[in-house]
């Protein structure tokens, strides 16, 4: 009997250690953990600075240069030689020249809706399109800039007309151009007679705008570029521009950008770069880096190429530009959650209720967050994110 009551003591006594250690494990596990996905993300790093457009470009000189043009091919559009520019007409009321020019780009964005072989991406476009003209079109309101509002109404009416056909709330943009064209020979029958027409002095790509810049950013500046003559470029002051337009004889368009020496190291003299334009929409282009010519003081000069002639694209001559020359893909984690441990710099990551010590490698440091290399296992199936302990 004593040697039972023993064995049942003992018993006793080993359930009250497993119960004491058992509470205490539960209650450490009780505890909250506080931990963060670590994503997989794609990083660019980049060069913001102003870009200065440069192409061959021959201003075309006319006698009718006074009269008001109204316009047979678009900007962008290639010519042969002496295929017929414009109309010139006598100099018309403002108001008139207003809507003139507003049923033209109305005109030129639906048919260029239409000649598109696809229209499911350019919803989007238009869309954006209309947010930016009525913004634009409020601010000359809010400045009483009537000239300006008058222009911007007509674009407005354009893409709203644009996002109307698209979003399949209008009878269609055929029937809606034979309107415009109708209203725009009405417009054209108020000009009274034409005074004659000016054809392409040249075979090229023709432009309606003309800055007064033609004469100083030339393929001259191109073959003898030099930080120097760079600056002697954009610091001179522009000609008379009373011209019909302009011929650009090459595809081919250069754009040269001022950056600081450090970094011009970024970047190498024949790699292609994505060059993104904030001022067109945000559209980017692949160039080629032609030159990097460094400066006496203290900074650079990088002069871009590219032979794409985006549609849609506006040559301002001077422009914002971000320049991205390198990508960095990888998972995105707090800097608060990097540990070091033995020698070794890593995060402690929970996998199934268990935690692992995984080193890292650090690509980018951003502002409150690492990117660090991915691992093996993302590329064979795995989720493309695991979760690192935050340590808040």
């Amino acid at each position: 009997i004593f040697t039972a009551l023993v064995q049942i003591a003992v018993a006793l006594g080993a359930m009250a250690v497993v119960v004491y250690f058992g509470y205490h494990m539960l209650s450490t596990f009780s505890e909250p953990v506080t931990t963060a996905p670590a994503y997989t993300i794609t990083h660019s790093a980049y060069t913001n600075s102003t870009a200065y457009v440069i192409r061959d470009e021959a201003l075309i000189k006319s006698s009718l240069s006074s009269g008001f043009a109204v316009y047979r091919v678009s900007d962008g559009e290639r010519v042969g030689k002496g295929e017929i520019l414009c109309d010139v007409y006598p100099a018309a009321e403002e108001a008139l020249r207003a809507q003139m020019n507003a049923l033209d780009a109305e005109i030129a964005l639906l048919e260029g809706i239409l000649s598109a072989s696809s229209t499911s991406g350019n919803i989007v476009a238009v869309g954006n399109t209309v947010s930016e003209d009525y913004s634009a079109l409020m601010s000359a309101l809010g400045g009483g800039d009537l000239a300006a509002a008058a222009k911007l109404s007509g674009s407005l009416r354009g893409s709203l007309s644009a996002l109307a056909v698209l979003s399949g709330e209008a009878s269609g943009i055929s029937t809606r151009l034979t309107e415009l064209k109708a209203e725009r020979a009405a417009a054209l029958t108020m000009l009274g007679g034409s005074i004659g027409k000016v054809g392409a002095p040249s075979i090229g790509y023709f432009f309606s705008d003309c800055d007064g810049y033609e004469g100083v950013f030339t393929a001259e500046l191109i073959e003898k570029f030099t930080a120097e003559a760079f600056y002697t470029a954009i610091n001179a002051s522009p000609a008379p521009t009373s011209f019909i337009g302009k011929i650009v004889s090459s595809p081919k368009w250069y754009v040269a950008t001022p950056v600081s020496l450090a970094e011009s190291k970024n970047y190498s003299v024949g790699k292609t770069y994505r060059l993104t334009f904030p001022d067109n929409d945000g559209l980017s282009v692949q160039m080629k880096l032609e030159k990097l010519v460094i400066d006496n003081d203290g900074g650079a000069v990088l002069l871009f190429s590219s032979s794409d002639l985006p549609s849609g694209f506006t040559y301002l001559r001077a422009q914002q530009v971000r320049i991205e020359y390198q990508v960095f893909e990888g998972y995105r984690i707090p800097v608060e959650a990097v540990r070091h441990y033995d020698g070794m710099t890593g995060v402690y990551t929970l996998h199934g209720g268990y935690v692992y010590f995984r080193r890292i490698n650090v690509l980018h440091e951003g502002e409150g967050y690492f990117i660090v290399s991915k691992y093996a296992d993302v590329e064979n199936g795995k989720p493309k994110y695991y979760r690192v302990l935050g340590f808040d």
